[in-house]
């Protein structure tokens, strides 16, 4: 027994006008007074109309239709899922992994620390300048570097259904940026958007401190010697910078560009700002994680991120210079004039950039894959179970840390 979508239409005496559209679908008798004009579009209208809600082809108008339902609305729509699907599960699984890296770096680090707790007294973590900085060369190098190269790799050797089951690839590159002109000027966009962030993040500082809040944050050593202040620069403003913008913008942002651009840069500066582990350098890292990996997407090169991050870091190693051979007014006085300096510089550079470059930038953050929306796809990378794990894990190190400061 066929299905008659009109109980009360017999179509033996109501026959189907055997007129077809240009479309090939056929045309109903429109002699035939059952139906209203609107409802006889032919279902490639119906589905041009339909597709992009989302709505099913077999109402029109709000009636019944009477002709076969388009068969290539129902396939679109079944590939349509699939793709949705597909794309949520590579995001979520990105989101995982990467999360997975957050955790091995945390309980490495503790294992670190509890095995410092073991040194000589001679030794002891935070009173011995030279110890403190070849340890955190250490912990850059083996903690975070290793970390992330293994993570990304295993992430590389992982089949990509959306391209015939090739490995995942990456989309940052390791050579130089290809613009010279247009690099600068991020560049220099750059200090000044690191600079902002300092400045916003001592106002934070300043308002968490008249609640009564310690964040917890110690600053290095000052040096003592030559020899110190060498060190110093090695394991701050040199190794620290490549390292870390070789996971997050090299192996982070990477992962997620082919997603979304929009997903990468906020995703990379939110793992970059985590990892930090206290609540004054966790929004400071963010700011400038933005900065870091909107340079990176524009250059498609971590080198000019590179630039940028250890400028921001040796800022730190010149200041403890200036107070080792001079006084505190000198140094705050290189502070000021260089910091104010960058802000301005960077304005500067930010107006002749977006004057000379926007409509290019705009073409680039234009997004190809619409499957999923922007919500959609920072949700499922953020919510993705290890890197809830992962959050939650960094927010109680980063209380804790707060809390054993407040207490002393």
């Amino acid at each position: 027994m066929e299905f008659n979508p009109n109980p009360n239409i017999n179509p033996d005496t109501n026959p189907i006008n055997t007129q077809t559209h240009s479309n090939g679908y056929p045309v109903p008798d429109n002699t035939q007074p059952q139906y209203s004009q609107p409802q006889y579009a032919p279902p490639s209208v119906v589905y041009q109309n339909t597709y992009n809600n989302g709505s099913a082809p077999q109402y029109h108008y709000g009636n019944p239709m009477p002709f076969v339902i388009d068969q290539r609305y129902y396939q679109e729509q079944q590939q349509k899922l699939l793709k949705r699907n597909a794309e949520k599960q590579k995001i979520s699984k990105i989101g995982n992994l990467m999360g997975a890296s957050l955790v091995v770096c945390l309980l490495m680090a503790s294992v670190f620390s509890v095995f410092l707790v073991f040194l000589p007294n001679s030794y002891v973590y935070g009173s011995n300048f030279a110890l403190d900085a070849l340890i955190n060369i250490f912990y850059s190098v083996v903690v975070v570097g290793l970390t992330f190269f293994v993570f990304g790799t295993i992430l590389k050797k992982i089949k990509d259904p959306s391209t015939q089951n090739k490995p995942y690839s990456f989309d940052i590159s390791y050579s130089g940026a290809k613009n010279p002109k247009k690099t600068a000027l991020l560049i220099f966009m750059g200090f000044g958007g690191c600079m902002a962030a300092n400045y916003i993040t001592s106002i934070l500082i300043m308002f968490m401190e008249a609640l009564g809040f310690d964040s917890g944050y110690t600053s290095m050593q000052d040096p003592s010697n030559i020899y110190d202040i060498i060190i110093m620069f090695i394991g701050t403003a040199i190794i620290p910078p490549f390292v870390e913008e070789y996971a997050m913008r090299g192996v982070v942002l990477s992962a997620l560009t082919k997603h979304s651009k929009a997903l990468a840069i906020f995703g990379s500066a939110f793992m970059f700002g985590l990892f930090h582990g206290n609540f004054t350098q966790i929004p400071f890292a963010f700011m400038c994680g933005l900065v870091f990996a909107y340079i990176t997407i524009i250059t498609n090169s971590i080198w000019p991120a590179v630039i940028v991050h250890a400028f921001n870091n040796s800022l730190s190693c010149i200041d403890a210079v200036l107070r080792l051979y001079f006084d505190s007014g000198v140094a705050d006085i290189f502070y000021y004039a260089v910091s104010i300096g960058a802000l301005v510089i960077g304005l500067i550079a930010f107006i002749i950039y977006f004057n000379k470059f926007k409509s290019e930038d705009k073409s680039l953050f234009k997004e190809d894959n619409t499957i999923l929306t922007a919500k959609e796809k920072t949700s499922k990378f953020l919510l993705s179970p290890i890197m809830i794990v992962a959050t939650v894990l960094y927010v109680i190190e980063a209380a804790a840390t707060a809390l054993t400061a407040s207490m002393l």
